[in-house]
């Protein structure tokens, strides 16, 4: 019989003393033999003997389901972003606010977005659920047949009633009702062994579980469920009769979702996480590039140089500008000068997040306003140019240049405070406000504005910007209009150059007269 002591067995095909069919708790006598708990059946009954002993359900186990306890499973599976990516930092995930270790057994299954990144299994499935609303029946139960060809299956019961016992004194206690479920290959292929289950609960109100079976060879299957017993079933104080609600048929999607990013969870359905759908934040490493070179290796930076030849170059959601037309030693310029280390960091670092339809030209503006730069073409070639304190190219002075106009203007506004919105790396990357100077050296008149900056998520970053912005209002206060001899065309936009020029009475220049 294979039965130990204490194992919960069901008992059927007893003729003459029938009280016995249904569930008892054994004590093992010998190979051949058991005998029954007297006054401890499942049921509260007493056994008096005689009759015959039949084994059944024991070849997958019995097990018990608390149905306050062990809520249903929560199955998310999310799209990051664009792939493939550097990592996704499982130590940053949160959900609704709280660490994934707060909640329990929580599996993350994760993809990097690669073309050819293999399906998730936990979440490549198709699933249509069929309604059926049959009362599940001692034997022989109830069988219900899949429409089409399944690889899994869940079973839906529910205790339409509750689950419940009450005491003579009118106090609610825990009922334990008991059913099994075995399938086969339809139409008659032959039965496995039963799966039983105990399932616990002292709830007056609708009761809900689901049993899921996967590894299913692809095929149409019968499905035989049969409630076998309860621990109370007093028609006036106790609840306990299942119904199959419905069952949800299965069939795996081997859709992988190729250069999309995935972050997939699995985690018991807690009270919290019931409801309404869950918020998950989690930190990555963004898209992998072209790092300073054209050859075909990625890597992952937050460096804006490489971030905007990757916009520019990529087939597939870039520009598709040709690497002929990449101004490549001027990138690897603009590279080093964000690589420079000011106050203990990098000068500037891109955190941006595209998350939005938006043409090309302002989501370059916005990259590159981070780091004060601008993307030029000439010569044919796409060349950064940051703005930068640098060695100037060329002299102009009153030998090469011709009807000049000095303009002076001055902020209109004449802004003397500054504010940023943006999103606070060390605020968990939650929107945030920051102004410029700081409150207690605002001056006693205020004139403030303010400004979006994106890609900028550290405050130290910030009020660098918010600086350099307020400089630029304050001292950029002349417009020089002329016109250039030839040799001035060397100049391209954003050069530094030296100017000489008596009408202003800047420097002494001229230019050596031939045979002197």
């Amino acid at each position: 019989h294979g039965a130990v002591t204490g194992d919960h067995v069901d008992i059927g095909g007893v003729t003459g003393k029938t009280v016995t069919n249904g569930g008892w708790y054994v004590t093992f006598i010998d190979a051949d033999t058991v005998e029954l708990q007297s006054s401890v059946g499942v049921d509260g009954r007493d056994y008096t003997g005689g009759g015959t002993l039949t084994v059944v359900g024991l070849g997958q186990g019995q097990r018990r389901i608390n149905a306050i306890a062990a809520p249903p499973t929560l199955s998310m599976l999310l799209a990051l972003a664009e792939g493939p990516i550097g990592a996704v930092l499982i130590d940053t995930i949160e959900i609704n606010g709280q660490p994934i270790g707060n909640f329990p057994s929580v599996q993350v299954i994760t993809r990097m977005g690669t073309p050819d990144q293999a399906a998730i299994a936990e979440f490549g499935e198709i699933a249509n659920t069929f309604a059926d609303g049959r009362e599940i029946a001692g034997d022989p139960g109830i069988i219900y047949t899949t429409t089409d060809d399944v690889e899994a299956f869940v079973l839906n019961i529910v205790f339409q009633e509750g689950l419940f016992y009450l005491t003579a004194q009118g106090e609610k206690q825990e009922n334990v009702s008991t059913l099994s479920y075995r399938y086969r290959l339809h139409p008659a292929g032959p039965w496995t062994d039963y799966s039983t289950f105990d399932v616990a609960a002292a709830r007056t109100a609708t009761v809900r579980f689901g049993i899921r079976k996967e590894g299913l060879a692809l095929g149409q299957y019968d499905i035989h469920l049969v409630w076998s017993h309860a621990h109370n079933i007093d028609d006036v104080r106790a609840k306990w009769m299942p119904t199959l609600e419905s069952v949800t048929e299965i069939l795996h999607n081997t859709n992988a979702y190729p250069n999309t990013a995935l972050l997939g969870l699995r985690s018991v359905a807690t009270d919290s996480l019931q409801g309404a759908l869950p918020n998950v934040t989690v930190e990555i490493l963004g898209t992998i590039m072209r790092v300073n070179e054209f050859t075909p290796v990625l890597n992952w930076s937050d460096n804006p140089a490489p971030c905007v030849m990757d916009l520019l170059t990529n087939t597939r959601y870039g520009l598709s500008v040709p690497d002929s037309q990449i101004d490549l030693p001027a990138f690897i310029a603009y590279w080093n000068y964000c690589e420079e280390i000011i106050n203990g960091e990098k000068r500037h670092t891109l955190n941006y997040a595209l998350d939005r339809e938006v043409r090309a030209q302002p989501a370059l503006l916005e990259i590159l306003s981070g780091s004060r730069t601008m993307l030029l073409k000439s010569d044919g070639l796409w060349s950064p140019r940051p703005t930068r304190d640098t060695l100037p190219v060329q002299l102009l002075s009153s030998a090469n240049v011709a009807n000049l106009q000095l303009t002076y203007t001055r902020d209109p506004d004449r802004i003397n405070v500054m504010e940023a919105r943006f999103i606070n790396e060390e605020e968990r990357y939650e929107s945030d406000v920051l102004t410029w100077p700081t409150i207690d050296n605002w001056p006693s008149e205020v004139r403030k504005t303010s400004l979006d900056l994106r890609g900028v998520t550290k405050p130290s970053r910030v009020m660098r910007t918010l600086q350099f912005e307020l400089s630029r209002r304050r001292f950029e206060l002349l417009n020089l209009e002329m016109d250039c001899a030839l040799d001035a065309i060397v100049l391209q936009p954003h050069d530094v150059f030296r100017f000489s020029h008596p009408l202003p009475g800047w420097g002494a220049s001229g230019r050596c007269q031939p045979g002197s």
